[in-house]
């Protein structure tokens, strides 16, 4: 058997992603299955499953999003995320029952439009689109012209039903860079290119770094090689930094944006990447 691509590229997760493409029932209730959880939407609170993110905080995201004027007209709109697949949802003073990680798809959302300004008209690349929230997001604030997610085969074949049951069209699913367009106005991963393999970070790297005009990226690294990979904090940050050199040379006004970080993330040493 080959090595995992990647933190998700696991049998169990594949095989429920797979599995709610095509089976209405695990279809309807795919966000509260143990093995989509752990890779994805890990709830907050211990009795909400066995699958524990408690770093995650809800509060923190549900006061950045209220806190943006202009998303509030959007807020039923955004809701319609949490209709798909019976996430696990809480009550937020002022915005009502979300479930936490679509209020962080808002806050990213927010984060792209502070960065970049609008996104009508765009083309966009999500490495590792997940089960389709972020782009759904998207698509209730801006008109894109194109948006691709590359993902595992299972996984894409779960975003497109999802996308679908919320009628999000211009959007393909696919798992080949082969199939990938020349050239992107935006690429965006939340934590996903971070969690490749190094083998397949630097194909990425170099195939389609080049191509995309804007970036941005929630980097993850550096907490999983200290917390999964054995690695020192110093050898992390090491390998951080040699990594970052190689893939500043891509792309065009690369930075760090840390200032858009939550606590979460701070607390475990993420980062936020960006370009163009």
């Amino acid at each position: 058997m080959s090595d995992p691509t990647s933190i998700s590229d696991n049998t169990p997760y594949r095989s429920i992603c797979a599995r709610a493409a095509q089976d209405a029932a695990a279809f309807a209730q795919f966000r509260q299955l143990d093995d989509f959880l752990a890779i994805v939407e890990p709830p907050s609170r211990s009795s909400a499953g066995a699958n524990v993110d408690s770093a995650i905080d809800g509060q923190e995201y549900a006061a950045q999003v209220r806190a943006i004027a202009g998303y509030r007209p959007l807020l039923d709109a955004f809701r319609a995320n949490d209709r798909v697949g019976a996430p696990l949802v809480e009550a937020f003073e002022g915005l009502g029952a979300f479930n936490i990680y679509t209020l962080r798809y808002i806050k990213i959302l927010w984060d792209l439009e502070r960065l970049f300004g609008s996104l009508d008209g765009c083309r966009i690349l999500e490495i590792g689109g997940g089960y389709g929230g972020q782009c759904a997001i998207v698509a209730r604030r801006f008109r894109f012209a194109a948006y691709d997610i590359l993902d595992l085969p299972e996984t894409g074949a779960l975003a497109r039903r999802f996308l679908d049951a919320l009628g999000i069209g211009s959007v393909r699913c696919l798992s080949e860079v082969t199939a990938l367009a020349p050239r992107y106005d935006l690429l965006v991963s939340n934590y996903a290119f971070s969690e490749l393999s190094a083998a397949l970070r630097g194909a990425y790297r170099d195939a389609i770094m080049p191509r995309c005009a804007r970036g941005f990226m929630l980097w993850n690294r550096m907490s999983l090689d200290v917390a999964q990979f054995n690695k020192t904090q110093l050898e992390a940050v090491g390998d951080f930094r040699d990594e970052m050199i190689q893939l500043f040379s891509k792309v065009p006004n690369p930075r760090i944006v840390d200032e858009l970080l939550t606590l979460d993330d701070r607390k475990r040493g993420n980062l936020i990447v960006a370009w163009g």
